[in-house]
């Protein structure tokens, strides 16, 4: 009795890739989610840098603009005090005097006054101990020498640290009013060197932070550090710093650094001499990822919680529980059980599959009538065969032995035969090898009166060309006749010019240097012509050799066209008996095949006549077993049936 259970395995198969699919989904979702969210985060990160680091700068564009907006104006109301000490001196020469000097200097809370003479020499002030200096032996003070040649000279020097005291020091000047010379006052910018302190770069960045750890980090126009959180990098230089390196490669740009095992994202820019970076751990923006992502993986495990019981509940009410219903009909029909239809409760593919199964239940059931009847007559014919089959089992053995002496006498000859196609197959080939190398000679023997031919024309060409040069060989010579006689006309002529010349006095003296290149130039040509017929009669000579030459090779030429003649008429004949030996030698092949492949279409029938007689013989046999067995099936089939009754008769 069968007892077959639903295997739970069907829901798994069912689930798994419906929940792997929802699962993939989910996870694509959640990534894409956590992508974008990390792309903004790091843009954000980048913006707040950025922008931070554009208001620092801001910040020291706007403090250089205050350094030099107050320089400016402590530059012009200095040069203004420098003019009214020019001025008071001129109307009170008296306040010269050095002790004048100290007095107004104290007056004016003026740290240094001096004066020099037309020659650039300091001679007067309130300090005593630079008297005698020449402001033309330095640099810094030769720029003041023009104020004695040009009255409305003033100059306010740049601010710069003395060598004595490292103290900001400026010395301003002008041209004295009273006679040529110098007036130069020297103090300290108190006011200026106050903002400078307060508006350096470093100290900017000092006192600006961004974000919860976000620094500034300055360097100067070298390299070296200015400001840095760190003071054990205060002074160092940035290029010996190996995780700075990036920040050295361009001018502005932004790079992510590892300081320390920690991300450090830096935006900077260079300007005016200084190097900006703002600088800001990574975390402070990422560190809101990892709680991201634990959120994303519980939300997640929930979601795919609700998606495996909502995809369950569907999976149970539309697949599972149809499938157990027809499990249990199958269980019932498997008993014997032939009234197990379905109840048709939908028009799904269950619904047709349920249709499906009652209408072979209901073939089965008239399949099952129909045996019964075929069952009787089965049985009587099982009893007839069995008692053939022993008698045509007899008769087949008997043949079958004769049979097998006449195929082993066939295949004997058969395989004679085939040696000797064998044999004259490759005498044919060696026939037709021979053949095509003698048609191959004979093509290119036919081929040599068509080149001898070129070739004698050829000669004969070339022989033409040469006495057709010979020729004009000989035009030239005639030429050069004519030109020899022409140049001898020519030198009679000039001698006849130089005695009328030297007849003419003084006034044909030209005439008789002309006369005389005259004949010098015909002597010259007579001598060139006489080269030239030289070199004609050597052309002549060697052109009459070619010409014998040639006439000797056409001689040649045509010796060889009456031997190819020859040894094309031998090709013929050999190619003729070639030909006759391979059609010869096709014509044994083709009997012999023939011969061949009657043998063996023979030899192929008595083979199918004892596989024939053989197959009679284990026909005969298996008939006698399928009579048993015929037997033992029918009682086999009365017992199953016996399975399937649905209250009908046997």
């Amino acid at each position: 009795m069968y007892r077959h259970v639903l295997s739970p395995t069907i829901g798994k198969r069912i689930l798994g890739p419906i929940l792997g699919v929802v699962l993939l989904a989910l996870a694509l979702n959640t990534f894409y989610a956590y992508r974008s969210q990390h792309a903004i985060t790091l843009e954000t990160m980048e913006t707040v840098t950025r922008s931070n680091l554009g208001e620092m700068i801001r910040q020291i564009r706007e403090a250089q603009d205050a350094v030099d907006l107050l320089t400016e104006s402590l530059n012009t109301n200095y040069l203004r005090i420098a003019r009214l000490l020019a001025a008071h001196i001129a109307r009170h020469p008296p306040a010269l005097e050095p002790e004048a000097m100290i007095a107004l200097a104290e007056q004016t809370g003026i740290p240094e006054i001096h004066v020099s003479d037309s020659a650039g020499i300091l001679v007067t002030g309130n300090v005593p101990d630079f008297f005698g200096y020449s402001f033309d032996s330095e640099a810094q003070s030769a720029a003041f020498m023009p104020a004695i040649t040009d009255p409305r000279f003033s100059l306010a020097q740049e601010p710069t640290p003395r060598g004595v005291d490292a103290e900001l020091f400026q010395y301003i000047g002008v041209a004295r009013v009273d006679e040529p010379g110098i007036v130069q006052i020297g103090l300290r910018p108190l006011e200026l060197e106050k903002l400078i302190a307060s508006t350096q770069p470093g100290r900017l960045a000092a006192g600006s932070r961004f974000g919860r750890e976000g620094f500034f980090l300055v360097t100067d126009g070298e390299g070296l550090i200015l400001h840095h959180p760190e003071d054990e990098l205060n002074g160092a230089n940035l290029a010996d710093l190996a995780w700075a390196r990036p920040l050295l490669e361009e001018e502005q740009g932004s790079a992510l650094l590892s300081i320390a095992g920690r991300d450090i994202f830096a935006a900077f820019r260079k300007i005016e001499g200084y190097r900006v970076v703002a600088m800001i751990p990574a975390g402070e923006f990422t560190g809101p990822l990892g709680r991201m992502r634990i959120t994303l993986a519980g939300l997640l495990l929930i979601a795919l919680s609700l998606s495996a019981a909502a995809v369950y509940t569907v999976v149970r009410r539309s697949i599972l529980t149809p499938v157990e219903r027809l499990n249990a009909s199958l269980t019932r029909m498997a008993e014997g059980d032939l009234d197990c239809r379905l109840e048709i409760t939908s028009q799904d593919e269950f619904g047709v599959i349920g249709e499906h199964f009652n209408a072979v239940v209901s073939s089965l059931e008239s399949f099952t009538e129909k045996i019964r009847n075929m069952l009787a007559v089965l049985t009587e014919s099982i009893t007839a065969l069995a008692t053939y089959s022993l008698q045509t089992s007899a008769t087949s053995s008997e043949q079958s032995s004769a049979v097998a002496e006449i195929m082993s006498t066939m295949e004997d000859v058969n395989t004679l035969s085939k040696a000797i196609e064998k044999r004259i197959l490759e005498a044919s080939e060696t026939a037709t090898g021979t053949q095509h190398t003698v048609n191959d000679g004979f093509a290119r023997v036919k081929e040599n009166p068509s080149k001898i031919e070129e070739i004698h024309n050829a000669n004969t060409t070339t022989i033409q060309g040469i006495t057709f040069l010979g020729e004009k060989i000989k035009n030239i010579g005639d030429i050069v006749n004519v030109i020899n006689a022409i140049a001898d006309q020519t030198k009679i002529i000039a001698f006849n010019a130089e005695l009328e010349a030297s007849s003419s006095g003084e006034g044909g003296e030209n005439f008789q240097i002309v006369a005389t290149e005259i004949r010098r130039l015909a002597d010259s040509t007579v001598k060139a012509t006489r080269d030239i017929r030289e070199r004609i009669t050597e052309i002549q000579a060697s052109s009459d050799k070619l010409i014998v030459a040639s006439r000797e090779g056409t001689a040649r030429i045509r010796e060889g066209r009456v031997l190819t003649g020859e040894i094309q008429e031998l090709f013929q004949d050999i190619l003729a008996t070639a030909e006759t030996s391979g059609e010869s030698t096709r014509q044994i092949a083709g009997s012999v095949n023939k011969q061949v492949s009657t043998f063996e279409q023979v030899l192929l029938a008595i083979q199918q006549i004892s596989a024939g007689v053989n197959n009679i013989t284990a026909a005969a046999d298996n008939t006698a077993e399928t009579a048993g067995s015929l037997d033992g099936v029918s009682d086999n089939l009365k017992q199953i049936l016996s399975m399937y009754d649905n209250g009908s008769s046997e």
